[in-house]
């Protein structure tokens, strides 16, 4: 019977996972050590899990994972992401500067408008 009740949980119960690792950030930039729990917990959720991760130094714990951890969270897919991330935030500021310039030269174009009231429009799109 014991043993019936163990299989069965076995079968039926998640493993469950009390794990960290360690990066070795040595190397990274302030900015890249700065963005690294949310770029981690970014990872983690992708494999389905919902876990906000604990930072010690350059150890990073998951409590109850049902993923292994160390397979997802590596020195190379934490930098990969962030890239990827830093290149998408940086060509997203680059579109809006260039929406601003857009619409400042479409009101300079504004006829009817004293420069005044463009001015003040533009000082608007800061």
């Amino acid at each position: 019977m014991k043993s019936g009740i163990f299989l069965f949980s076995l079968l039926f119960c998640p493993v469950v996972f009390a794990e960290c690792v360690t990066l070795d950030t040595s190397a990274w930039t302030q900015d890249q050590k700065n963005m690294r729990q949310s770029v981690v917990y970014s990872l983690i959720y992708e494999a389905s899990e919902n876990i906000v991760p604990t930072i010690r130094g350059d150890q990073i714990c998951f409590k109850n994972s049902t993923v292994d951890v160390g397979l997802i969270i590596t020195e190379q897919s934490v930098l990969a992401r962030y890239t990827s991330d830093e290149s998408k935030r940086q060509q997203n500021m680059a579109d809006e500067q260039q929406e601003i310039s857009d619409l400042r030269s479409k009101v300079n174009n504004i006829s009817g408008l004293t420069d005044r009231e463009k001015k003040k429009i533009v000082n608007t799109l800061r």
